[in-house]
């Protein structure tokens, strides 16, 4: 069964580039820079068919873990990725298709779309919400059907993964990390650079009217970058109480730290360490070596740990917790024990006079103390689920370096 067929394949209409750059805003230069590297300038093959590349390690991944022997033994999946392996496995564009198919066939068309990268831009199926469709097959109908589709997906993956202030500098050293991965800077920064600076030499219909500098032309280091410079970087936010691993690789962990930083000193909130947040981050005064941990620690925190490091918040939220508990326990047992004291009333009046009023009157009010009860009851679950909400968010807040001070 063929589940992959050529589309529409409407060509780009005049001005796509330029329309998507404008959603940033950047340079279009920037978006055709990344269809040349990504896909050679254009995202359909000369018979129409949508530019493809299966990923087989991604099969591996996303299979269920009970199907994967059974992808490797069928020669559809493999364990990591393996250039000498696509070389053998997809010899022609067609025999990409021929392999989708196959998978197609035996886990849906879903699966084979998500492990597969499609288009000008070369986006993985997987990452179809993130472009704005509902699911994999819905983004490759799209793309098999208009290329201004595939244009204007690549800024909304860039934009999501918080690329928009990359774009705007041409920073292409963080672009490829954003975009290929951290272990493909090296390859794909190059490329990026040379395809940019070929697609400025064009005329262009439409330019953003200002945009920030380049990153070769400002003092600052962002994503992508690497050594001892970001490393030193690292070694000042961890004394504020921003904890990241100091490796030396600017990487998203950096840059959201860089970010909270600068949110929490009232800085431009860039993720860039320019002249600005580097001066900034030498004013800052350390937080107690107590406070700083280590990375792990902090990201593994829990109520218990800040409870005993005289975190007076979540104090509180552990003394309301058991209030709630004991004040909710009682209402629940005297709620109990007046169902049972108006039965025994009931029956008891019952029995005795045989009269309906007398049956009733101590009923009803035995009625009322139950709702009361209950309400009692029901507000001091309320109370628990609030109070247990504030311990988990003030751990939370710990955990991302957001509040520094352990005794809040």
């Amino acid at each position: 069964m063929t589940e992959f067929q050529a589309g529409a394949a409407l060509q780009r209409t005049k001005g796509a580039v330029e329309r998507a750059a404008a959603m940033v805003p950047c340079h279009p230069a920037m978006i055709a820079a990344f269809i040349d590297v990504e896909a050679g300038g254009t995202g359909y093959y000369a018979n129409n068919m949508l530019k493809v590349l299966p990923e087989p390690h991604w099969l591996y991944r996303l299979l269920p873990t009970g199907q994967r022997n059974k992808a490797l033994m069928l020669g559809l999946a493999i364990k990591s990725w393996s250039r000498s392996t696509y070389r053998r496995m997809f010899p022609t564009a067609m025999s990409r298709y021929d392999y989708l198919n196959d998978v197609a066939s035996r886990w849906g068309k879903e699966i084979a779309v998500d492990t597969a990268s499609w288009g000008a831009g070369q986006v993985m199926g997987f990452n179809a919400e993130k472009c704005g469709y509902g699911s994999a097959v819905e983004m490759y109908d799209a793309f098999a059907g208009s290329e201004d589709e595939q244009i204007i997906a690549i800024v909304k993956y860039l934009i999501r993964s918080g690329g928009r202030d990359e774009l705007q500098r041409e920073d292409c050293q963080g672009l490829a990390r954003i975009y290929n991965g951290s272990g493909q800077v090296a390859i794909y920064a190059p490329r990026l650079e040379e395809a940019l600076k070929r697609r400025k030499r064009q005329k262009w219909q439409k330019t953003p009217n200002s945009r920030l500098p380049a990153k070769r032309d400002k003092d600052w280091i962002g994503m992508g970058d690497s050594g001892a410079q970001v490393k030193v970087l690292q070694e000042q936010l961890v004394a504020l109480g921003y904890f990241v691993e100091v490796d030396g690789d600017f990487g998203p962990a950096t840059r959201r730290a860089v970010r909270n930083f600068q949110h929490d000193r009232g800085l431009k909130v860039d993720g860039y360490a320019g002249s600005d947040t580097m001066a900034e981050l030498i004013r800052a005064k350390p937080v107690p070596a107590v406070y700083q941990g280590n990375p792990t620690e902090r990201e593994e925190a829990t109520g218990d740990d800040l409870l005993a490091k005289g975190s007076s918040t979540v104090r509180r939220a552990r003394q309301g917790k058991l209030t709630n508990v004991v004040t909710g326990s009682l209402a629940g047992a005297g709620a109990i024990g007046s169902v049972i004291e108006a039965g025994e009333t009931a029956q008891s009046n019952a029995e005795r006079a045989g009269g309906l009023l007398e049956w009733i009157l101590p009923n009803s009010l035995s009625g009322y103390v139950v709702w009361i009860m209950a309400v009692v009851a029901g507000l001091s679950i309320i109370g628990w689920i609030v109070n247990n909400k504030i311990e988990r968010r003030r751990v939370e807040e710990h955990r991302r370096g957001k509040n520094l001070s352990i005794g809040g």
